[in-house]
C-alpha cells in the first residue's frame, strides 16, 4: 500500500509539473524553492538541528512556518523533499519537525500556520496530549510521531511566495481574503492592507480614515514619510510616502481610487452614501518633495477637473513642518496639510477632521463631488492604488 500511494503521488506530481511547465513560478525568498504541490515556497534545513520552538522561530524569520500537511499528496511531497535534502545527514536521525503542536485551549494538536487539520498520518494515534511534546516526520516510515519538544531535529519551513503588490497576492491565490500582507517594495519588505473585493480586488490601501480619533493634518514630514496608524483592522492610517513613491515608481503604472463616504456638512451622515473617483497616479521621490503626478480623472468624486488632485498635479506635498504650498495659509490657517498643495484647492483628505474655520468651503477634511456638484465634509474616506499592467 505504501508503494502504491507513493507511485500515485509521484504520477500526480509529474502531471502537475507537466501542466505548469510553461508557467513562470512565483519568486521565493533566498534559499527557498517554489512547489506547485504545496502552493508555497519551501526549504529543508539540514545543516543544523533545533528544538521545535527554535525551528518555528527560524521559519518565522523568513515570514513562514514549519510545514503543515493537509492532504495525502502534500504528505508525500514533504517526504520527497525530506528524503532528498535531509535523509542522508546523520544529524537529522531520519526525523524532521513539522508544524504540528499541542494547543492547550483546544486540547488538541494544531498547525502553527493556522491551517485546518484535514489530514493526519500518525504512526499510532497520540495519547500523550502535553505541552512538552512536538510532532516529527519519520523519513523511513513516512509517518508522524511524537517526541520531546526539546529534541534536536532537522525541519522544513514553508512561506508564501514573494509578492510585489496586492494584485500579485490575488494572482497567486484568487481566494485570498482582504487583510494585511507582506510585499516586496524595491527590496524592502513592507506590511500593507489589501482590499481583495472592491472592483476586482488587488488594491493596496494607502489611506483609511474612519473617524476623527486620529489627527492627520498636524503630522510631520517624517511621519508622513514613514506612515502612521494601524493597518491591522478598521483603523485610521497613512501607509507612508516612502512606500507609495517606491511602489508607483517600480512596478507602475498605477490607478488611484478615492472613496468618499457620507457628508457631515449636509443632512446625510450615512456611510453607505458614497462617491468614488479614479485617476492615473504616481508619487515622485522625496527629493522632489513627493510631487504628485495625476491625470485622467473620472468618477463622481472628481468634479469635472477642479477636484483637489487635478488642480495640484505636479505640485509637492506639504506638512505642518514643511510647507511647500504657493499660499502658506493653506497649511497654517485652513489646516489642509498632509496633502499636495498648489494653492488651497477644494479640499484635503488628510485635513483637520473638524474644519478650523467653517464647513462647506474646502477647509480641513473636505472634498469635491459631482453628484450633486458640491463640497462635502466626509464621514470617512479611503485611497487605494493598483497597478494597471
Amino acid at each position: 500500500m505504501k508503494i502504491y500511494c507513493f507511485l500515485l503521488s509521484t504520477i500526480l506530481l509529474l502531471c502537475l509539473h507537466k501542466s505548469t511547465a510553461d508557467t513562470k513560478p512565483p519568486h521565493c525568498h533566498d534559499k527557498y524553492t517554489y512547489s506547485e504541490v504545496l502552493g508555497q515556497c519551501w526549504s529543508v534545513v539540514s545543516d543544523h538541528t533545533d528544538t521545535i520552538s527554535e525551528a518555528e522561530f527560524h521559519c518565522k524569520k523568513f515570514h513562514g512556518n514549519l510545514v503543515s500537511i493537509e492532504t495525502l499528496i502534500k504528505n508525500h511531497a514533504v517526504s520527497e523533499y525530506f528524503d532528498k535534502y535531509a535523509a542522508t545527514h546523520s544529524r537529522c536521525h531520519n526525523r524532521g519537525w513539522i508544524g504540528l503542536y499541542y494547543e492547550s485551549i483546544s486540547k488538541d494538536y494544531q498547525w502553527y500556520s493556522g491551517e485546518p487539520k484535514t489530514y493526519t498520518n500518525w504512526a499510532k494515534p497520540p495519547t500523550n496530549f502535553s505541552l512538552q511534546v512536538g510532532v516529527y516526520y519519520d523519513f523511513a516510515t513516512l509517518k508522524w510521531d511524537l517526541a520531546d519538544k526539546n529534541s534536536l531535529y532537522c525541519f522544513m519551513c514553508v512561506s508564501p511566495p514573494e509578492v510585489y503588490s496586492c494584485k500579485d497576492v490575488l494572482m497567486n491565490n484568487p481566494n485570498a481574503p482582504s487583510g494585511e500582507y507582506l510585499i516586496n517594495v524595491q527590496g524592502e519588505l513592507v506590511n500593507v492592507q489589501c482590499d481583495m473585493t472592491t472592483d476586482g480586488g488587488g488594491w493596496i490601501v494607502i489611506q483609511k480614515r474612519d473617524d476623527g480619533t486620529t489627527s492627520f493634518y498636524d503630522k510631520t514630514w517624517q511621519e508622513y514619510k514613514d506612515g502612521f496608524g494601524d493597518l491591522s483592522g478598521n483603523y485610521n492610517f497613512w501607509l507612508g510616502n516612502h512606500a507609495v513613491s517606491a511602489l508607483t515608481g517600480s512596478i507602475g503604472p498605477f490607478k488611484l481610487r478615492v472613496e468618499i463616504n457620507g457628508d457631515r456638512n449636509g443632512t446625510n451622515t450615512d456611510k453607505t452614501v458614497s462617491w468614488n473617483g479614479s485617476f492615473d497616479f504616481r508619487l515622485m521621490p522625496e527629493f522632489t518633495n513627493y510631487t504628485l503626478k495625476i491625470s485622467n480623472a473620472s468618477g463622481s468624486a472628481t468634479a469635472g477637473g477642479w477636484d483637489d488632485f487635478t488642480v495640484h498635479n505636479m505640485y509637492p506635498f506639504s506638512t505642518i513642518d514643511r510647507n511647500n504650498a504657493l499660499y502658506g495659509p493653506c497649511v497654517s490657517d485652513f489646516h489642509l496639510s498632509g496633502w499636495w498643495l498648489k494653492f488651497c484647492g477644494m479640499g484635503s483628505l488628510n485635513g483637520q477632521y473638524v474644519p478650523p474655520i467653517q464647513y462647506k468651503n474646502g477647509y480641513g477634511y473636505s472634498w469635491v463631488i459631482t453628484v450633486p456638484n458640491d463640497i462635502v465634509t466626509p464621514v470617512s474616506s479611503r485611497m487605494l492604488i493598483r497597478e494597471t499592467n
